[in-house]
């Protein structure tokens, strides 16, 4: 499950513009608001779903290092 460059790049526009709230809130009155936990926690699947598509392109990364012998079962390049 690999994502489009689009999606990645949305998801890393939220996850810094939560952390720009988070620390905008937090200097401002001293503490954070109610709405901090559900923020974070919106960040960190967002962080939790972005590793699981880097996943597979890491694995097909690795396989084409491997396959450059031109060993064909491991899909490498003839």
């Amino acid at each position: 499950m690999t994502y489009s460059r689009w999606a990645i790049g949305l998801a890393i526009a939220v996850i810094t513009a939560i952390g720009f709230l988070l620390a905008l809130d937090w200097v401002t009155d001293g503490q954070l608001g109610a709405w901090a936990p559900y923020s974070i926690g919106v960040a960190l699947i967002l962080l939790m779903l972005l590793s699981f598509g880097a996943m597979p392109r890491a694995a097909a990364t690795r396989a084409s290092r491997r396959g450059e012998e031109g060993n064909l079962e491991r899909g490498g390049r003839s």
